[in-house]
């Protein structure tokens, strides 16, 4: 039973009882039956009112119930696993590129879900206890928490027209600055890399991350396939990208990882760190 019946049903009741009793043992006289009649108007009117109050609460949750299922059901995240294994390119990097237009949405929300939350909370003082709906929300605000760190745990992209004004590049090698383990998987449609800098004060000199693929064609032929580029980031760096490996069994493919200091950023052979991945 909700507590808007124990708050005023129960008393009310008890006020009939007592009206009934002075209506069945009171003198038959004109003044009397008027009393008699007032108490038991005025107990239907308050045992109404009452019951008015109960709708209306009933009501007011019904309406934030209903506000609560559509957030609920709304769907703001990026969906990195299900979109990628999908994959449309440009559709997934139009959707990263406004990554923090959706962390601000997904904020908003989480404030949006707080709001409800102690809204149901004081409704419960007259309806009784929501536990369920707090749970959903709860479980919604921790969904959301954790879609806001995956998204921020991967790399900013950057437009690859930054690479137009070079030429080519210059490399020694292969670079012991940075932890990488090149992928094995060569069947998947997309590839998720990560690499770490083993000294991250390198981070702050660096102008741009490059993820690569060509296909090698002769013994220093070399016949481009992607370019893709990212900001660098302390800590994990990390990476979705179409896996190029895929459907070229046949082919000699190279996987480039690498980064360009801001130093070298505006020459023509800019120096090149890297490490080179094949499947051959």
């Amino acid at each position: 039973m909700n507590n808007i019946n124990y708050i005023y049903i129960i008393p009310l009741i008890a006020t009939l009882l007592v009206a009934i009793y002075i209506f069945i043992t009171a003198k038959n006289t004109t003044h009397n039956k008027k009393s008699k009649y007032l108490n038991i108007i005025l107990v239907i009117s308050i045992l109404s009112s009452a019951l008015l109050v109960n709708f209306y609460y009933d009501k007011e949750f019904e309406k934030q119930s209903t506000m609560l299922r559509e957030i609920l059901n709304t769907n703001l995240n990026l969906n990195l696993k299900t979109d990628l294994d999908s994959l449309d390119v440009n559709k997934l990097e139009s959707l990263k590129s406004n990554s923090h237009t959706l962390i601000d949405s997904i904020y908003l929300q989480n404030i949006e879900l707080e709001k409800l939350k102690k809204e149901i909370e004081n409704l419960e003082k007259i309806i009784g206890e929501k536990e369920e709906l707090k749970n959903d929300i709860n479980k919604k605000i921790k969904i959301n928490n954790f879609e806001i760190g995956e998204i921020k745990s991967y790399n900013q992209k950057l437009d690859e027209r930054i690479l137009y004004k070079r030429k080519g590049y210059m490399s020694s090698g292969q670079s012991s600055n940075f932890i990488f383990e090149c992928p094995k998987d060569y069947e998947s449609d997309i590839l998720e890399l990560k690499l770490k800098f083993i000294d991250e004060s390198l981070v702050d000199k660096i102008e741009y991350i490059t993820i690569s693929f060509s296909e090698k064609t002769g013994e220093r032929n070399y016949v481009s396939i992607s370019n893709e580029v990212f900001k660098p980031q302390k800590d994990v760096n990390a990476f979705k990208v179409k896996n190029h490996f895929k459907n070229n069994k046949g082919k000699k493919i190279d996987l480039e990882v690498g980064y360009t200091l801001k130093s070298e950023a505006n020459k023509e052979y800019p120096e090149f760190e890297r490490i080179v991945c094949k499947n051959y």
